[in-house]
């Protein structure tokens, strides 16, 4: 079975090698490689911790990631915990009472996504000085169809922090009611990752999914690959705007809390090592 599974990942990364979306390990050109094991710093750590929350991938980005794929390299013992857990949406539309849904269908609502919402949500003494609404976000509809099914489905993720048109307070009552319903327990599938070259798959346009904490100081080795979405709700209705300096720019304004090593090491990571950021860091905004 190891084998097989190989053998579609190496499929799926040349097949949508146009859409593979480029992660770190494929920022010098090639589709998939392996990357030198390190030990990150505890800076980096806050920043993990929104991948604890429902989302979806890259939902904050101009353009939308469609399929996801996490296959496993080196594993914890089992029962030390991280699952992977899924909730549908689709499902979560379908159980909305009527009443809200005729609100929804009614106003057309468009929420704005931003990855540093949900970071700020999931570590916010750690972020405590950062304002999301100062960063690029992505605008996406609320209520959508699924392109392959015409099914209705509610597009959230803990990177929504505001519907368009509604007050900061109104905006926050309705997207907790709906990811509160969204996320019941009774939803919730739990996956366990057993053994070394399991792989799970899933498409973003319909679920949500978050990690659970391991229970232990174990080393656990997950890789992902993710496809970019083209479909009808891909890209963002601001997606022409969006700029991805200033995006990034919010690491640096977190950074300035932190002595210069640990800006250092950042800087590296990012891949900007070496590099002339004070164009950059001058588009940070004052708090």
């Amino acid at each position: 079975m190891s084998c097989r599974i190989k053998e579609i990942w190496a499929w799926t990364v040349r097949f949508f090698l146009r859409s593979l979306q480029r992660h770190t390990s494929t920022r010098y050109g090639r589709a998939y490689t392996q990357m030198k094991p390190r030990t990150r710093l505890t800076f980096f750590l806050p920043t993990r911790q929104g991948n604890l929350l429902f989302h979806v991938d890259n939902s904050y980005h101009p353009q939308r990631v469609k399929y996801s794929m996490l296959r496993a390299v080196d594993l914890p013992p089992q029962g030390m915990g991280g699952n992977t857990e899924f909730v549908d949406v689709r499902q979560a539309w379908d159980d909305l009472p009527e009443p809200w849904k005729q609100e929804l269908q009614a106003n057309g609502y468009r929420v704005r996504h931003s990855m540093w919402h949900s970071r700020k949500l999931a570590s916010p003494d750690f972020f405590a000085r950062l304002d999301a609404t100062n960063y690029p976000s992505s605008l996406r509809n609320l209520v959508q169809e699924h392109p392959d099914t015409g099914r209705a489905l509610l597009y959230l993720a803990s990177h929504c922090f505001e519907i368009e048109g509604l007050s900061a307070a109104e905006s926050k009552e309705k997207l907790d009611f709906l990811m509160s319903h969204a996320t019941q327990e009774k939803r919730i599938l739990s996956l366990p990752w057993l053994n070394k070259g399991d792989m799970m798959v899933w498409d973003n346009r319909c679920v949500m999914h978050r990690g659970q904490p391991l229970a232990g100081p174990y080393k656990r080795d997950l890789r992902r690959a993710t496809i970019l979405d083209e479909g009808p709700e891909a890209y963002s209705f601001d997606a022409k705007d969006y700029d991805y300096m200033k995006f990034w720019s919010a690491a640096f304004h977190v950074m300035q809390q932190y002595d210069t090593g640990v800006q250092e090491a950042a800087k590296k990571q990012l891949g900007l090592a070496g590099k002339d950021v004070a164009g950059l860091e001058k588009a940070i905004p004052t708090v």
